[in-house]
């Protein structure tokens, strides 16, 4: 008798673990490849860039940039042989024209117009101003670094081609953030109904003329 109630709980305990397994199995097979928990969540992701991290950005990096074309010494710049067929210091006045032109640029024009982003949150209109004016300052500081290399003092060009790789990278930034919130704010048009609109006349087919043919029937 005790042989056979140890048979009797061994039979029990395997038809249970039996049973268990066939229920994890069918949990496996429903369900779909692929699928995660219900706890994981993707989060939704934006192409946006943080306006607030690119205005601090672009504030920080012209103020480097003021300092490193103020470092420049144009009128110690050396006239050699690729310049010889230009009238003398005409190379040493066109860089400083350039220069003065951007540090006025970054002192006057360019905080104000990174406060009026700041100001407004970032509204399409005053982001556009911005990035007006810093595409003017990328492309005179362009023009700067060609000259500082070609004719200025070694060394003095790298900070200022720096600069312009870091500018440039901002003015993508506000480029891209242009485009994403001037994207969301338009309006969604639906799609063109094939559908006539109410009251469309269609035109009629011309009308025929049947005393005609009645007319020519009793001529045959």
């Amino acid at each position: 008798m005790r042989t056979a109630r140890v048979a009797l709980v061994i039979f029990c305990l395997s038809a249970g673990l039996v049973a268990q397994s066939a229920r994890t199995q069918t949990a496996s097979v429903h369900m779909p490849a692929g699928s995660k928990p219900a706890t994981d969540s993707a989060a939704p992701a934006t192409d946006r860039p943080s306006l607030d991290a690119t205005m601090f950005d672009l504030q920080r990096v012209t103020v480097a940039t003021d300092s490193d074309i103020a470092d420049l010494d144009v009128e110690k710049w050396k006239s050699g042989w690729r310049t010889a067929w230009l009238k003398n210091g005409a190379h040493k006045q066109q860089a400083q024209q350039v220069a003065e032109s951007l540090q006025r640029n970054l002192h006057d024009a360019m905080p104000g117009l990174i406060s009026d982003v700041q100001t407004s949150r970032g509204s399409v209109s005053t982001t556009f101003k911005l990035y007006n004016d810093l595409s003017v300052v990328v492309e005179s500081l362009d023009a700067l670094v060609a000259q500082t290399r070609a004719y200025g003092k070694k060394g003095e060009s790298g900070p200022l081609a720096n600069d312009y790789a870091a500018l440039s990278r901002i003015r993508q930034d506000v480029s891209s953030y242009i485009q994403v919130t001037a994207a969301s704010q338009e309006p969604k048009t639906k799609a063109p109904n094939s559908e006539e609109p109410p009251g469309t006349m269609l035109p009629k087919k011309a009308a025929t003329r049947p005393g005609k043919k009645k007319t020519a029937a009793l001529d045959h």
